[in-house]
């Protein structure tokens, strides 16, 4: 499905929880993440295989690389205010809201605040 990054993103979601199934977090983590890499711009694929990348990550009491994936899916997506009367819907605006509660959770305020910032929130 070259064409269907939507199809592929799903199907790398189903892969990585079967993985997760089994036991093999590795792979589920892997799978999850190339979901997020092919389906960038599918807005509820995109938060949906973040989501589970993160919980195997702080399962893992591995916030800091939540936090840096977060960062990298944060820069990749588009943040174009003015695109819908939905902005929070979209997936620039929720994965750089979860961004920030990760920093600030970790203590980052200043980077939580300059992410808030971008995506214009303050």
């Amino acid at each position: 499905y070259p064409r269907r990054p939507d199809l592929q993103g799903r199907l790398l979601i189903a892969i990585g929880d079967d993985f997760q199934d089994t036991g093999d977090l590795r792979k589920s983590l892997m799978a999850y993440e190339k979901a997020t890499a092919v389906a960038i711009n599918c807005g509820p694929i995109v938060v949906r295989a973040a989501s589970r990348a993160e919980a195997i990550l702080m399962n893992a009491n591995r916030p800091d690389m939540a936090i840096r994936m977060y960062a990298r899916l944060f820069q990749q997506t588009s943040n174009n205010r003015n695109a819908s009367a939905f902005r929070r819907q979209t997936a620039n605006y929720q994965l750089g809201e979860r961004l920030s509660e990760l920093l600030a959770d970790a203590g980052r305020q200043g980077d939580a605040m300059e992410v808030r910032r971008r995506m214009g929130e303050q």
